[in-house]
């Protein structure tokens, strides 16, 4: 087996390191170095404990839609980091799609390639923002709603980014990959729902984004250098923006398709695009190279609920990918870690942003007036389309009204001592109380 270094950084990390010293913390948040552990604080080890499942499922594995060149250049990295008595059907499985993938890919290149390549982005994409479990999904879906200004990448197009545009008509054949509602939280799946465009970067890329930790799970410290993609090399830099654009291009292409094919979308006059993946956040300044008038809605929420969540969704959702086992250490480091990661990323970087291009917003005000909430958005971005999509808002929020949201058990104290440690930074910069009355 190939011999690696260990790196063993505190949980608390996640502000990069320049010239040698840490950037420096904005005054609103108290200093970025870790505090004397606690020892009433439970270890990482023995905060909560993972169950393994899943083993022979085909189904939630956001690798569906790789293609054989990518797929062997991630075997190529990671060969004996694979568990393969334990997910030697899961290999065999990925490697059946990525060759159904790449022959319909090559027919799809062959056809369209022409235009794709002539197909402009619209310039001033809208970024949601905020870490895993905060409400960035919810806040997705609602925007999406706003057809007189959005585009956005759905669930298909994500799935299977390397063929989307040839497979649309038939892709009900592939609709046994997904659960009709998500694993984490049951909220209702479908190919043409809203999704994270970094898991159609992260196969397009060969697995150069911060997703693959989801994989490879003990070996997530070595994806840490894409949180921000400041700190990778030029040329992964240079393959994650191409495949970023490409699929953006791809997703323009498409939707431009269907209003011309499609009578409940032919009076979709909007070309925005509306893109939410969590990972983001660590990326402001990145994304402003790349779009330099892209605007931003962040979004946070009380850390209890949110660790709670976090915890269930890596419980539930990532042992359907896993080609390898964590520790119930190396799983709760991965969620510290990348919790720390994309807040101060993004506290550090959100004064970058020019005035009028970013909103803040709670989740707590979004799920208690989720009108009034969408109205300030669109008053601080300066967008003039509310009244126009106020309708399909209002009976967007009616269909919710019988959701359940997960009933969670109450945090024992030694959670909670644990989550003030380690998101005590998050407690303050937004004011959260850690005894709350609700």
């Amino acid at each position: 087996n190939r011999q690696r270094k260990k790196k063993t950084p505190s949980p608390m990390s996640g502000v990069r390191q320049r010239g040698g010293r840490a950037a420096a913390a904005p005054a609103d948040v108290a200093s970025s170095q870790p505090r004397a552990q606690d020892e009433r604080v439970p270890s990482l080890g023995n905060v909560y404990h993972f169950t393994f499942k899943h083993q022979f499922s085909p189904k939630n594995n956001m690798m569906c839609g790789l293609t054989l060149y990518p797929w062997l250049q991630i075997l190529y990295r990671r060969l004996w980091d694979i568990e393969w008595r334990v997910y030697w059907f899961r290999v065999l499985f990925l490697t059946a799609m990525a060759l159904f993938n790449s022959i319909l890919g090559w027919i799809e290149f062959i056809l369209h390639r022409k235009q794709i390549a002539s197909t402009d982005i619209n310039l001033r994409p809208v970024f949601v923002l905020g870490s895993q479990r905060t409400g960035t999904t919810h806040l997705h879906n609602l925007l999406a709603h706003d057809t007189h200004q959005f585009i956005y990448p759905t669930m298909f197009q994500v799935g299977f980014p390397a063929s989307f545009l040839c497979m649309n008509r038939f892709k009900k054949l592939l609709s046994g990959f997904v659960d009709k509602q998500r694993p984490m939280d049951n909220m209702a799946l479908s190919f043409e729902v809203p999704m994270e465009d970094e898991i159609a970067t992260n196969i397009f890329s060969g697995g150069r984004t911060p997703y693959m930790p989801i994989i490879f799970m003990k070996q997530w410290r070595e994806y840490e250098q894409y949180f921000t993609m400041e700190d990778c090399s030029e040329q992964d830099r240079n393959t994650w923006t191409a495949s970023f654009l490409y699929f953006l291009k791809k997703v323009t292409l498409q939707w431009a398709r269907i209003k011309n094919t499609d009578p409940r979308h032919s009076q979709r006059p909007g070309s925005r695009l509306l893109l939410k993946s969590p990972v983001h956040t660590a990326r402001i300044r990145f994304l402003l190279q790349l779009f330099p008038n892209a605007q931003f809605v962040y979004i946070h929420r009380h850390p209890y609920p949110v660790f709670r969540s976090m915890v269930n969704m890596a419980d539930t959702t990532y042992w359907y990918m896993y080609l390898n086992r964590p520790t119930d250490a190396e799983a709760m480091d991965f969620i510290v870690t990348q919790f720390n990661i994309l807040f101060k990323e993004y506290i550090t970087a959100r004064d970058l942003v020019p005035k009028g291009n970013l909103c803040e917003v709670s989740f707590d005000a979004l799920e208690r007036d989720p009108i009034a909430t969408l109205g300030h958005i669109y008053k601080t971005l300066g967008w003039d389309t509310f009244e126009q999509t106020l309708p399909d808002y209002r009976s967007y929020c009616s269909s919710l009204r019988g959701y359940r949201k997960n009933d969670f058990d109450s945090l024992s104290p030694e959670q909670k001592l644990f989550v003030q440690h380690h998101f005590r930074e998050y407690f303050e910069a937004f004011g959260y109380d850690t005894d709350p009355v609700h």
